[in-house]
């Protein structure tokens, strides 16, 4: 896997860092440059992101939890690109729950980086037409 760099020390930084471990700026991905990027606070959650001048960033809502380290741009969606695919979040409330929650959501951004670096289109479930437990009727008889 690629290695980064701080912008603003120079000191690696892998893909799931959350902080410089050198100069302890924080830092973000930013999903559509492919980069990850050292920031600068602009206070109310928003952040100016080093490797994009003169946009302004706010970290994926589930940063909150710990689980995703992107960023999306102010006045965009609450989630990033990866965590926008999560049907379903563990229970919160048990706590072996959030580390399994953390691991399965940095896989899922390691593919999600791949897809979206490869220009492929990640797969959304259908959605159901029937109630569950339904059974599907036979289409139309085929001449």
């Amino acid at each position: 896997m690629r290695l980064f760099e701080c912008q603003n020390c120079h000191n690696a930084v892998h893909f799931d860092n959350t902080v410089c471990v050198n100069c302890h700026d924080t830092v973000g991905y930013i999903q559509d440059r492919f980069e990850m990027t050292a920031l600068e606070p602009r206070g109310n959650g928003r952040w100016n992101a080093l490797a994009d001048p003169g946009r302004t960033y706010v970290l994926c809502d589930n940063a909150r939890h710990g689980v995703c380290n992107w960023l999306v741009r102010e006045g965009g969606p609450a989630l990033c690109e990866s965590c926008r695919h999560n049907r379903i979040i563990p229970n919160l409330s048990v706590p072996e729950n959030l580390v399994r929650w953390q691991k399965i959501e940095l896989a899922k951004r390691y593919l999600f980086r791949s897809l979206l670096r490869w220009r492929l289109q990640a797969a959304f479930r259908r959605k159901r037409t029937a109630p569950r437990g339904a059974i599907p009727r036979p289409s139309a008889a085929r001449p």
